[in-house]
């Protein structure tokens, strides 16, 4: 991993800069079943090891990115949402419920 940033003062670290295009709703629909569902492994896989992290640890070190976390709900309702089980559907409203609560 390649760190642009680093702040010993406040503890927060910067990415170099992955170069790209956002997924829209439209790139999302022109794109193959493949690719469609290869993307969503990826993101079931990148979850998955989130979710398997200790945020007791790191739980002072966060930043609040609320309106970021509203903005990739929003494109994650306009592209793969309905795709999705049951079970993550409902951890996702789980989530945005506590977050706005």
């Amino acid at each position: 991993i390649e760190y642009s940033y680093i702040s010993d003062e406040l503890s927060i670290l910067g990415y170099k800069e992955i170069k790209g295009t956002f997924l829209t709703p439209e790139i999302y629909s022109t794109m193959s079943e493949e690719e469609q569902n290869l993307l969503k492994r990826d993101i079931a896989s990148f979850l998955r090891q989130m979710h398997g992290l200790d945020y007791t640890d790191i739980s002072e070190c966060t930043i609040d990115n609320k309106q970021n976390v509203l903005e990739e709900y929003i494109l994650l309702r306009e592209t793969i949402y309905n795709d999705l089980t049951d079970i993550e559907k409902d951890y996702i409203e789980s989530f945005m419920e506590r977050l706005n609560a």
